[in-house]
């Protein structure tokens, strides 16, 4: 299992704490010895960080956080996508261009191609993702299970996938608004 944290400010006042970030992750590196990974949008208000436990890319293209071709999804998984050779093939014929053959980049482009709920609807396995995405302002904290372990302070939201708490509800970042909400799909039991 990889570890992934992502900070979200929602006060725009304050930039993402960059050592607070790393040092989260960091702290995960039992879950992902093989490499780690950070990344900050440019108004500084999201930052992801990844520890990687190299399974089905073991190239460097499989790093995280991983991104698509002009930069605008970013996003850090942990899991596997059973069916993401599926999904890849289909995502190939509609002309999405892959660098790696991870299970991470089937979920940005069939984000791209399918829009959220659609994707969801369609991956099966066991995972947990932030996606952040810069058009539209709205972003994904997603997974196959129920809990979520989601903290807020006057500083901004954190969500981490660490071992003794999984990050599990889709989560709805609307960075115009500075709210979330509760996915409709995180009541969905786990798709096989």
């Amino acid at each position: 299992m990889c570890g992934i944290v992502t900070i979200f400010n929602y006060n725009s006042n304050q930039p993402v704490d960059r050592d607070e970030l790393v040092r989260i992750r960091d702290h995960m590196t039992k879950r992902g010895p093989d490499g780690c990974g950070e990344w900050y949008s440019k108004d500084n208000r999201v930052g992801m960080g990844h520890r990687r436990l190299a399974i089905i890319d073991l190239s460097e293209y499989g790093s995280q956080p991983m991104c698509n071709e002009d930069g605008t999804v970013w996003i850090v998984f942990n899991g596997e996508i059973y069916n993401y050779q599926t999904l890849r093939s289909q995502l190939l014929a509609k002309g999405r261009r892959f660098k790696s053959n991870s299970d991470t980049e089937v979920i940005i482009h069939g984000y791209e191609e399918w829009g959220i709920e659609n994707l969801l609807k369609q991956l099966r396995g066991m995972f947990a993702f932030a996606l952040y995405a810069s058009r539209p302002q709205l972003s994904d904290i997603s997974s196959s299970r129920f809990t979520s372990h989601v903290s807020r302070s006057s500083h901004g939201s954190r969500a981490s996938n660490s071992p003794l708490s999984a990050l599990c509800s889709p989560l709805l970042i609307d960075l115009t608004k500075k709210t979330w909400q509760i996915h409709p799909l995180a009541l969905c039991p786990v798709r096989w």
